[in-house]
């Protein structure tokens, strides 16, 4: 291949994109090949622009190198390294070099003021460039000269010039300068307008002078057809800037607007949330959340964007700027005594190694606390340095300001606290519940199934709400259950204990007596008749566990298995009541939330309760042994010591405790070896969890081991059991995670099984419940099993549709602090794959597009494969020029990874569009494939399909060896499979139309009919009618019309109905006849 006509179409394939992932590796590319050809013409056209794209991107190391080794070739000889190349100009791109100086205190002043007199030098070239010539009188008289351009790029000029002077006069602290210079701009601004509306119908006018929109591209900044049309008095049909939106929060909130400030904020951000570049623009986001109080959305933007303070080294401007903004929400979280709050909450995207080594942070977890304190001290440091630089106090000033504001704030939150409570309550409704009539009383075990539904679906806040719902709902029940209803009644219900009333002891202290309390809290406790009636209830306060873990119980706990159960004064067994169990079932659900959250003081807090309600229930084996194993039941794994939940099994079997008990026992242990990798032991403890159950249809309790047990069968690969397993939960009335979970889980046991029809039915309706229950994850993996079970079938109909589903899902749907849900790149590109499979190649050339801006960029074998399936996209598109650019990089990558199948692959593919565009370059594209298909021995089929094409490609270019290489393929496909009878087929049609190639049409010939014949004893019609129509048409070339025309109707006999190439064969066969003199009654012999 050509080097410098590959690079020269990598740049133009460049010049149409606009910007991203995909044209900045085009240019990386070009600037490669550019120097392996040693054609520095080319090298600075793919230079300048890769300068014009760092500009517009947080890649300013990349713009700095580039723009000078472009400066220093432009000087040196401006005839080879003119100042415009296509649509760049060096002028503009250098617009950006003073600016990125002025945000490093790297840089000194003399440094900054050298870069902004070079910029006026080249502006100055420029305006003198684009001035008019002068011409003779005789061209005056008839046409009068046109200054609109040379004034245009005038002012252009003095607005790149001005724009720059403001933001080196902001960054150097010289903000009364600015000033002055930004009321420059704003006159500059419109003129532009004005010279817009005479020059141009678009009217390019700038939208502001600190919005990098497209007027800030370097790129583009004096070409009129990038320009936004969007006006200086703000047009309603374009959106404001981001930089504008971010500024106008703080003004609207101090004027009271909130709501307005909050749609501002949530269109701002979503402007700005995917670009690195707009780091100051976030720190805005994050200073107004710390401002209205919104704690929680402010953690989820540190959590998303922190990791950008290392992504341009040299924009410390707004790193010091985000460094503020972060300091002074996280002194709130510290201060905050909200839920999921506090100077411990654990901020996870500062464990970035990149962060870890800028903001000095020593390695293991990173809290609110401890982030506040590293963000405080490097803000310091990075003023410090400004302030070195430039001679004032400016950045430190704002450093002391913010800190000032700062402490404001925590005292008042400190304040609001204080009148609130120790702990922030929420009456908001979760948006799960919001269809649920207010007045309407569900019963306590429906709030319980909500709950544990909640919870299934990783919705902690409603989950507590739920549970909060059920306790009052059961003191509801409770209390209607007490009420007196004659005078006798009364005393009856002062001697009835109440649940969940504990009585703390006298002397807290590290007492180990628990069982001792609640047995007082069962017979001291007597409700006050008011609170019966109101249904009010007494928080209960009991003191944690020691520590977490394990608890090592107090001599005498044993003799609670000695306790009378009470029971009715007259023998007769009490009825059934409804509401048992279901309080401790909510102290379960909400022990292990509290485990998620990883507040473990709130678990053991919950988990005393529930020791309480066990005792109060009569439940005491139960009791015991969770007052003896503490959190280790519900999943917490030991710290020292270990055995403790094994050793509680062997004494619960020996001592005969309650079935129920040891089922708990087995349920942790299960999980635990589910946790640890170990399935197999887990099975055993699962299936004598599931045998204490028994086979009551009824019973609860099974479900839990019945659903464990069915994922550790899944993992040992026991799929027959793990169906049945699945089949005797799926009989259960569960909730609708559980079964979503269960149904999904069948699903893909019965794809594998070869049920696939059932497997569908499974899908679909595990979708639905997760729909109902709008379940961002669930509906995810809903639909991808559904897409996947679609494609399995070869069902194309709804396969695009589930995938589309899955994405946006987790899009929209997913909101837990990260940048993006962890599959949505996954599932972009199986989307784009579906769409591809439809041929939609555009609607699947921007989810790939998503994708490459989103991957990250040193993993070239992902790359690789993504620019695959995208040139794919492009050739579904007729865009043959951006898929041979993206087969040729995803070629490139592929053989710098060294991986051979890869690259054979996508050669494969460049050669066959450059084969198809008659391009010479193809021969030396598949050259290189084949050499690579020789690297893979245990894969001949790669080197079949290489040597095949390299053949036609030979004759197709007149080279006669190319027969001799179809003869090789075949040798080397024989040598590897006993039945190549289709590959005969196809090489031998291919040889016939290489001889045709070669003017070998009686040769060809031969071939032709020799392929048919092949084609017609593989039943393959298609390709028989094909080969057969090409027979034909050799015989009319040959002159042998008569004998052309019943192989015409074979061909046509074959060959699928309505389809473009039947119409053109009738239409060839009834020419054929009529230049053939048919005999008597033989006229319809021309008719197929």
């Amino acid at each position: 291949m050509q080097h410098e006509t590959h690079a020269r179409r990598l740049i133009d394939e460049a010049d149409r994109r606009d910007r991203g992932v995909f044209q900045h590796a085009l240019l990386v590319e070009a600037a490669r090949v550019a120097v392996a050809a040693g054609s520095e013409e080319l090298e600075y056209c793919a230079r300048l622009r890769l300068a014009a794209a760092a500009g517009m991107s947080a890649r300013s190391t990349e713009l700095l190198d580039n723009i000078e080794w472009c400066l220093e070739r432009h000087l040196t000889d401006s005839e080879r390294f003119a100042a415009r190349s296509g649509p760049v100009e060096l002028a503009a791109v250098f617009a950006a070099v003073p600016p990125t100086l002025a945000a490093s205190p790297s840089f000194s002043l003399a440094t900054i003021d050298q870069s902004l007199s070079e910029l006026q030098q080249l502006l100055a070239e420029r305006d003198l460039r684009d001035e008019p010539d002068e011409p003779d009188e005789r061209a005056l008289s008839t046409h009068p000269p046109d200054s609109s351009g040379a004034a245009t790029t005038r002012l252009d000029s003095d607005f790149l010039l001005t724009r720059a002077r403001r933001h080196v006069l902001e960054a150097t602290g010289r903000h009364r300068e600015a000033a002055s210079q930004r009321t420059a701009l704003s006159r500059l601004r419109l003129l532009r307008t004005a010279a817009g509306d005479e020059s141009h119908p678009a009217g390019h006018a700038h939208a502001d002078a600190d919005t990098p929109t497209h007027h800030d591209d370097p790129a583009h900044a004096d070409d009129p057809t990038h320009h936004d049309d969007a006006r200086g008095d703000g047009a309603a049909d374009h959106p404001p800037p981001p930089r504008r939106i971010a500024e106008s929060l703080l003004p609207l909130l101090q004027r009271g607007q909130l709501s307005d400030a909050r749609l501002a904020h949530l269109r701002g951000y979503e402007l700005v949330r995917h670009d690195p570049r707009h780091l100051a623009e976030i720190a805005m986001h994050i200073e107004y959340c710390a401002d209205i109080g919104d704690l929680t959305r402010g953690l989820q933007l540190v959590g998303r964007h922190l990791h950008w303070l290392v992504v341009d080294p040299h924009d410390e401007l707004a790193r010091f700027d985000a460094l503020l903004a972060v300091g002074c929400l996280l002194d709130l979280v510290c201060e905050s005594d909200a839920e999921g709050h506090g100077p411990d909450v654990r901020v996870g995207a500062a464990e970035h190694p990149g962060l870890r080594l800028l903001l000095g942070m020593p390695t293991g977890a990173v809290t609110a606390e401890s982030l506040s304190d590293a963000c405080w001290a490097l803000a310091r440091t990075v003023a410090q340095r400004f302030d070195d630089r430039n001679g004032s106090s400016t950045f430190l000033d704002r450093c002391a300001a913010a800190e000032a504001r700062s402490d404001v704030r925590c005292a008042a939150l400190a304040e609001t606290d204080a009148r609130q409570g120790t702990r922030a309550v929420t009456h908001e409704t979760p948006a799960a519940f919001r269809t649920i009539d207010p007045h309407s009383m569900l019963p306590s075990i429906q709030w319980l199934r909500a709950a544990r539904e909640r919870a299934s679906v990783a919705d902690p806040a409603g989950a507590l709400w739920a549970i909060q719902q059920a306790h009052d709902m059961l003191d509801r029940e409770s209390s209607a259950e007490l009420l007196p209803h004659d005078d006798s009644a009364r005393s009856l219900a002062r001697a009835k204990p109440r649940p969940l009333v504990n009585s703390a002891p006298a002397n807290p202290g590290p007492s180990n007596k628990p069982r001792a309390r609640g047995a007082a809290a069962r017979r001291k406790t007597t409700p006050a008749f008011d609170d019966l009636v109101t249904g009010a209830t007494v928080s209960p306060v009991a003191p944690p566990h020691s520590t977490p873990g394990r608890r090592t119980p107090a001599p005498g706990d044993r003799a609670l298995r000695t306790l009378a159960r009470p029971g009715p004064a007259d023998g007769t067994p009490a009825p059934p009541d409804p509401a048992r169990g279901v309080r401790v079932a909510l102290y379960d659900l909400e022990v292990r939330l509290a485990i998620e959250r990883g507040d473990l003081a709130r678990a053991e807090k919950v988990a005393a309760w529930r020791v309480d309600q066990l005792i109060a229930e009569d439940r005491l084996d139960l009791a015991e042994v969770e007052l003896e194993l503490g959190l280790l039941l519900f999943g917490v794994e030991p710290e020292r010591r270990r055995g403790d939940l094994e050793r509680e099994l062997t004494a619960a079997r020996r001592g005969a405790v309650d079935p129920e008990a040891q089922v708990s026992v087995l349920n942790a242990l299960g999980e635990l070896r589910l946790k640890q990798q170990r399935p197999r032991e887990a099975i055993e403890f699962l299936l004598s969890s599931v045998t204490l159950c028994g086979h009551d249809p009824d019973c609860v309790a099974v479900q839990r081991p019945l659903m464990l047990l069915s994922r550790a069968q899944v993992a040992i690969e026991q799929p027959v059991w793990a169906r049945a397993t699945l089949d005797r939960l799926l009989r259960h009335d569960l909730d609708r995670a559980m079964r979503a979970d269960a149904l999904l889980l069948r699903a893909s046991l019965l794809l594998g099984a070869d049920e696939a029809r059932a497997a569908l039915d499974d899908a679909d309706r595990a979708l639905s419940l997760s729909l109902e229950l709008h379940d961002g994850a669930g509906t995810i993996a809903a639909c991808a099993n559904l897409a996947s079970l679609l494609e399995h079938l070869k069902v194309r109909p709804g396969v695009v549709e589930a995938w589309r589903m899955a994405v946006t899902e987790a899009t929209t749907g997913f909101d837990h602090g990260a940048a993006d849900h962890p599959d949505l790149l996954g599932l972009r590109f199986r989307l784009a794959r579906a769409l591809i499979a439809s041929e939609r190649g555009s609607e699947a050339a921007a989810e790939l597009h998503r994708i490459l801006d989103a991957a990250p960029t040193d993993v070239p074998a992902e790359r690789a494969e993504l620019l695959f399936w995208l040139g794919h996209a492009y050739r579904l598109e007729d865009d043959d020029d951006a898929a041979y650019a993206s087969w040729s990089l995803s070629l490139t990558l592929c053989s710098l990874a060294r991986d051979a199948r890869a690259a054979v692959r996508a050669g494969l593919a460049l050669g066959r569009l450059l084969l198809e565009r008659d391009d010479p370059d193809s021969l030396d594209v598949l050259e290189h494939t084949l050499a690579q298909a020789r690297r893979i021995p245990d894969e001949p089929s790669a080197e079949v399909d290489a040597l095949h094409l390299y053949g036609i490609a030979q004759c197709a270019f007149g080279d006669v060896e190319g027969l001799q290489t179809f003869d090789r393929a075949l040798d080397r496909a024989a040598q590897y499979s006993f039945d190549i009878d289709a590959l005969l087929a196809t090489v031998t049609e291919s040889r016939a139309r290489a001889l045709d190639n070669l003017g070998l049409d009686e040769d060809a010939l031969v071939t032709a009919a020799r392929a048919a014949r092949l084609y017609e004893r593989l039943s393959d019609r298609a390709s028989a009618g094909h080969a057969h129509l090409f027979t034909a048409r050799l015989l009319v070339t040959l002159g042998r019309f008569d004998e052309a025309l019943p192989v015409y109707r074979r061909a046509l006999d074959l060959l699928p109905l309505e389809t473009p190439v039947v119409e053109l064969a009738v239409a060839e066969f009834r020419a054929i006849g009529a230049r053939v003199a048919p005999p008597a009654g033989a006229a319809a012999a021309v008719t197929p």
